[in-house]
């Protein structure tokens, strides 16, 4: 399911000219919640305007699509903000040069630790 939905809500954010940050879903089966964070083309910061318009856009595809999602689910539009993941070349690239935060990782017997 979390795969179809994705390629949905993409379908969606592209042609309005933003592009999908991240994609998550929580919540219950009965009751998922839809995070999606999204990023304008443009380089602007998102506005609550920005995130409204794709939030109907989303809704308004996927309340026609009842074998992909229940009519019961919550939907979260917003900006990455500060805390954003850097998934991409293009993002790695975007963001060359601006101050960052992190914390070095560790490798233990060939797995992560923090």
């Amino acid at each position: 399911m979390k795969h179809e939905l994705e390629v949905v809500v993409a379908q969606e954010v592209t042609p309005l000219e933003y592009e999908l940050a991240e994609f998550r879903v929580g919540g219950t089966k009965s009751r998922p919640v839809l995070d999606i964070r999204i990023d304008r083309l443009d380089g602007q910061k998102v506005q609550v305007g920005d995130c409204e318009r794709v939030s109907r856009a989303i809704e308004a595809r996927l309340d026609t699509m009842p074998d992909l999602i229940d009519g019961r689910y919550v939907l979260e539009v917003s900006s990455p903000g500060m805390e954003r993941s850097l998934r991409t070349i293009a993002h790695w690239q975007r963001f060359t040069g601006a101050p960052t935060r992190g914390s070095p990782c560790r490798t233990r017997r060939g797995t992560r630790t923090q």
